[in-house]
């Protein structure tokens, strides 16, 4: 389960990121990075992009999700979503596949807003 943060919500609906294709990334989302404070970046790979087209998963949801990263805490608070942006490498992209393991110390001083289960 996953919590939103306030913040994260509001980047959200910015990056026009529907509130059920959330649960649909969280879901498939394989990659991971450590970004610093115990957070880690987290995204889709491209052999689960294909994996997802063939389990049904509409095509213009797969573009949308392939696209984005979420940032969240040892404590699976999620903090924002960002666009991943190959040109400016302004994203968290490489990482290993299957390894959500945060263990740091660090508590997130983030309001908590929603809750996904």
């Amino acid at each position: 389960m996953f919590i939103l943060t306030k913040h994260a919500i509001k980047r959200s609906h910015q990056r026009g990121i529907k509130d059920h294709y959330i649960n649909i990334f969280l879901d498939y989302a394989d990659l991971t990075v450590n970004v610093g404070n115990g957070d880690q970046s987290i995204s889709i790979s491209r052999k689960t992009i294909s994996l997802m087209s063939k389990e049904g998963v509409k095509k213009d949801i797969i573009e949308k999700l392939s696209k984005i990263a979420a940032v969240i805490t040892c404590e699976n608070i999620i903090k924002t979503f960002l666009i991943i942006d190959k040109k400016r490498r302004h994203h968290y992209q490489k990482g290993k596949l299957n390894s959500r393991k945060a263990a740091l110390k660090t508590k997130s001083s983030y309001p908590c807003h929603l809750i996904l289960g």
